[in-house]
C-alpha cells in the first residue's frame, strides 16, 4: 500500500477495473476502521463515480483513491476519491447534478441520471470541475462518522490539496505536499525512484 500522502491510481476502463476499484475502496475503509454506514457510503461514491467513467467517456478515465489520515480529516480518518477523464464533459451540471435531464433508460448509456447527485449527497466533501469538449474532474471524500451531505451544500469556498502519484509500475512515491490554513504551499520533488 501507497504512504498515506500518495493516490492509488486505477484506469477504469471496463467492468474488471470498477471491480478491482470497489475491492480497494473496502481495503482503505477497512484500514480507516470508516465504520459500516461510511464504508457503505465509499462503495456506492467508488461505484457511481466509476460506472460515470465506463458509461460517459469514450476512453474511460481514473479513479485516483488515497486514505486521509485523522490529521488531514478534521480529527477523523476518511477516505479521498477522485475521479478523472478526458471525456465530453457535462454542458449543463446543475441539471446533471440535481437529478435526471431525461426520461429514465433515455440518457447516455441508458443510465438513470442520479449518480452524481447521489455521490454530493453521500460523500462528506463533493467537489466538480468540468469542461465541455476537455472532461471531468470529480472529488468526493468519505469521513468516519460522517453523515455525508443530504442537503447537498456546496463545498468550503476555498480548501487545498494535491495529487500525488507513484510512477507507473512502482510503489513508492517520494514527494511531498503541504497547504497550510495561512495560504502556506509547499511542493517537494523527491528525486529519483523507489522506496531511498
Amino acid at each position: 500500500m501507497l504512504p498515506p500522502h500518495c493516490h492509488r491510481r486505477l484506469r477504469i476502463d471496463d467492468a474488471s477495473a470498477l471491480t478491482m476499484a470497489r475491492g480497494l475502496a473496502a481495503d482503505l475503509a477497512a484500514a480507516q476502521a470508516l465504520g459500516e454506514d461510511a464504508a457503505a457510503r465509499l462503495a456506492l461514491v467508488v461505484s457511481e463515480l466509476g460506472s460515470n467513467l465506463l458509461n460517459h467517456t469514450p476512453e474511460g478515465g481514473s479513479l485516483l483513491l488515497r486514505p486521509l489520515p485523522a490529521e488531514r480529516a478534521g480529527e477523523r480518518a476518511g477516505v479521498e476519491c477522485v475521479a478523472l477523464d478526458h471525456g465530453p464533459g457535462i454542458v449543463d451540471l446543475g441539471r446533471a447534478i440535481a437529478g435526471p435531464s431525461h426520461p429514465p433508460g433515455a440518457g447516455p448509456a441508458g443510465g438513470l441520471g442520479y449518480g452524481l447527485g447521489a455521490v454530493r449527497r453521500l460523500a462528506d466533501l463533493f467537489d466538480i470541475h468540468t469542461q465541455p469538449g476537455t472532461g471531468t474532474a470529480v472529488l468526493a471524500r468519505v469521513i468516519a462518522q460522517g453523515g455525508g451531505n443530504p442537503a447537498g451544500l456546496p463545498p468550503p469556498p476555498a480548501a487545498g490539496g494535491a495529487m500525488m502519484l507513484a510512477m507507473a509500475g512502482t510503489d513508492w512515491c517520494g514527494d511531498g505536499w503541504l497547504v497550510r490554513g495561512d495560504g502556506l504551499v509547499l511542493a517537494v520533488d523527491g528525486l529519483g525512484h523507489g522506496e531511498a
